[in-house]
């Protein structure tokens, strides 16, 4: 794809990253930015609540749940109701009946006296309007990365979003399929936002959109070939990837609040090795892992890169903290670049 200007979004459980990308300025010179994602911006919003003694009406679209779903469940806790709609209730659980047993009653409007809270991970109305201030115009072209976990009704939707992985490493594992022009139905999150918005839009999972920033470090992209490790150590999710070419060939998904140092490591360390389990990763409350039946290499040795705003917890390991065009911080960012020019 050809473009001259892209607004790139990484939109994560705390922060959203954003770039505008300009093609006639030199990288270092684009507008970046890090600001609180709306999750964490909506969850404060309803402690605010708590604390004042005030019902909430959830409205709007489906967004990122966590920390917001905490929020939610101590409000409630606390004695308060939570009224949503049908659609904005999607963000913490897609069973109508879970939701009901969470406490959370599903009505089609304000009931009244409420706190009203529209749920949506992106405003680009109010980015625009911030940003006119500065002479900043945005681009019509907008790429966004956000963990979907994907619509599932029943069961548990940490083994519904990894049955994706492991048809996506059935398939061939290509990179190049992880760009979405149309996100795939059961991807709801993306589906959501998209219809939110009124330009040309490119989506991506931040999984796949950190691997393919941290290429844009010039000693990263030295392995390629060779084949190496990624480690996306989020605020939210650790995302470990064995990568050769433009192929994955295995992938770990985890909890970053289960992790310390020691184990980080240990999980690395046997995930080079294959002898971490999916039973394992699950019943420690991260979401699984799986292997390639293509990957037929010794991978114990390759290199280790790390990457992601908790990238600290790996600092008893003997890795390479990568720095993709000199800013760690938007390595989903310059995923998402990669992502559009190889559409």
């Amino acid at each position: 794809m050809e473009f001259n200007e892209i607004l790139a979004i990484d939109i994560g459980a705390g922060t959203q990253d954003i770039l505008i990308y300009e093609k006639d300025k030199y990288i270092e010179n684009c507008v970046k930015m890090i600001l609180p994602s709306y999750c964490s911006i909506i969850s404060a919003r309803v402690k605010e609540a708590t604390k004042e003694g005030k019902n909430i009406f959830l409205h709007g679209g489906i967004m990122g749940g966590h920390p917001l779903s905490s929020s939610i469940k101590k409000h409630i806790k606390a004695g308060y109701k939570v009224y949503s709609t049908d659609m904005a209730s999607k963000t913490f659980r897609d069973n109508p009946e879970e939701i009901k047993n969470w406490g959370i009653e599903i009505v089609p409007s304000n009931p009244g006296q409420c706190m009203e809270l529209e749920l949506t991970d992106l405003n680009l109305d109010f980015l625009a309007a911030s940003l006119s201030h500065y002479g900043i115009i945005l681009p019509s072209l907008v790429a966004i990365a956000v963990q979907d976990h994907g619509e599932c009704i029943n069961g548990s939707n940490r083994k519904f979003r990894f049955s994706h992985w492991k048809k996506f490493l059935d398939n061939g594992g290509k990179l190049s399929e992880l760009i979405y022009r149309e996100p795939p139905p059961y991807f709801t999150r993306m589906i959501s936002i998209k219809n939110s918005l009124k330009c040309t839009t490119l989506f991506m999972d931040t999984g796949p959109a950190g691997i393919m920033g941290a290429f844009c470090d010039k000693k990263v992209e030295e392995y390629r070939e060779k084949g190496l490790v990624i480690v996306n150590i989020g605020n939210q999710h650790v995302i470990c990837s064995i990568v050769k070419g433009d192929r994955i060939f295995a992938i770990l998904e985890h909890h970053s609040r289960e992790m310390n140092e020691e184990k980080i490591v240990d999980v690395i360390k046997r995930f080079k090795e294959r002898s971490i389990t999916d039973e394992e990763v699950f019943e420690g409350r991260g979401h699984g892992v799986c292997f390639s039946v293509d990957l037929i290499e010794d991978t114990s040795a390759w290199p280790v890169i790390i990457t992601g705003p908790k990238r600290q917890l790996a600092s008893g390991g003997d890795y390479y903290f990568a720095v993709p065009n000199g800013d760690m911080m938007l390595t989903g960012c310059f995923g998402l670049l990669e992502g559009a020019r190889k559409i």
